[in-house]
């Protein structure tokens, strides 16, 4: 309660003080006058009435009557103001309870509205403190990456460098040493990825100097030349833009079978009787390259450059030779069943001796799907054959332009 709802309270309850007694004393009238009022409005006293002061009876009678009506009058305007008083003071309590009520839930909305605000707030702090330590664990997460990757860094850098010098060890009885820098730095290669193309430039480089060709007689290849190329051949299959250089080199008798060697310069090389057996290698450069008496069963060719290759007695049984570029290529005496000739310029190519020996073994229809000039040396069962005869026409208009 408030103290600006005393003041009304008192104002009202003195105002039914003053009416009550006013209400009292106009009561204590109206008793008055109706025991004496005949006596003091008219001058008689009812106590001395006779029998023949019957009109004085009836005046006495109708102003006690007047009067009791007026009492009764009044006592219905004093129960009628004490029932409105009763209704205001019970309406004044009733509102004072509604504005209580009304306050309290106020009161109890501002506390939830405090309460959620200050849950919002806690929220948004813990929110806050989850992304900051999200944040720190972050950036912790990224500094000991950084740490490890500078440690394993160090590590690699350490272990390369203690593989090259092993593999540059060149003394005498020193073929341990070499090869176990050329397995180290294949364990480097498998670990690191950015130094993948390092190490199979230093590889090849490394077969280049140990393996130079000194003469057309010469020596299997070496033990730690066979494992430089064993590493090279079986590397990751990664995305590469480099061409791995193995031109000029001897390796005669070599072990490739299975190789991935696609795109690889063997310019000027020697691979007689190496054994490449399934190996990949399309888009090869075998230019002026040896490949006598070489295993090359279900090898790819594709696409491979083979001009003036000398592939003498060559195992290509199954070998996939389509789009390959084999100009002048020597294939006298080649084991060719079944391989696959679509799209392969042979132009000027040999499949047999001059002196009609050292035949290969191919039909004619794998030679159809071939680009087969005047210049290519078939042997007379296949050139003579009537479609082959036409099919030479048409790819020497091809190439040559129709015969004046």
């Amino acid at each position: 309660m408030t103290a600006g709802s005393v003041q009304p309270r008192k104002r009202r309850v003195l105002l039914g003080v003053v009416t009550g007694l006013g209400l009292a004393a106009l009561a204590a009238l109206i008793i008055a006058l109706f025991w004496r009022g005949p006596e003091w409005v008219d001058g008689i006293n009812p106590d001395h009435l006779g029998k023949n002061d019957g009109p004085k009876a009836t005046v006495i009678a109708g102003l006690r009557t007047a009067l009791a009506t007026c009492l009764v009058g009044i006592a219905a305007l004093v129960g009628l103001y004490f029932t409105r008083a009763t209704y205001q003071q019970n309406r004044a309590k009733d509102q004072e309870q509604f504005a209580l009520a009304q306050k309290q839930f106020e009161l109890a909305q501002e506390a939830q509205q405090k309460s959620r605000a200050e849950s919002q707030e806690q929220f948004a702090l813990a929110q806050r403190q989850f992304e900051l330590a999200q944040e720190t664990q972050r950036q912790n997460r990224i500094s000991d990456e950084e740490r490890s990757e500078l440690a394993r860094e160090g590590q690699i850098t350490e272990r390369y460098i203690k593989a090259v010098t092993l593999l540059a060890d060149e003394a005498d009885g020193a073929l341990t040493a070499r090869l176990a820098g050329i397995y180290a730095l294949e364990r480097i290669m498998g670990d690191s990825q950015k130094d993948h193309e390092t190490i199979v430039k230093l590889l090849a480089a490394f077969i280049r100097r140990h393996a130079k060709i000194t003469s057309e007689y010469g020596e299997p290849v070496r033990d730690d030349v066979q494992a430089a190329l064993t590493v090279l051949a079986h590397r990751l299959d990664r995305p590469e833009s480099f061409v791995i250089d193995l031109s000029h080199t001897d390796l005669r008798d070599a072990e490739l079978a299975t190789a991935r060697l696609e795109r690889t310069n063997f310019v000027h090389s020697i691979l007689n009787g190496a054994s490449l057996t399934g190996a990949h290698l399309s888009k090869a450069n075998f230019w002026m390259a040896q490949l006598k008496e070489a295993v090359a069963d279900g090898a790819d060719f594709r696409s491979a450059h083979l001009l003036e290759t000398e592939m003498w007695t060559l195992d290509g049984t199954g070998a996939d030779f389509r789009e390959a570029f084999m100009r002048q290529a020597d294939l006298r005496g080649a084991h060719l069943v079944d391989a696959k000739f679509d799209g392969a310029d042979l132009t000027e190519a040999k499949f047999m001796a001059e002196d009609g020996t050292r035949i290969a073994i191919v039909d004619t229809e794998q030679l159809l799907v071939a680009t087969v000039s005047q210049g290519t040396l078939l042997h007379p069962g296949i050139k003579d054959d009537p479609v082959m005869a036409a099919h030479i026409r048409e790819c020497d208009k091809d190439l040559f332009g129709p015969n004046p």
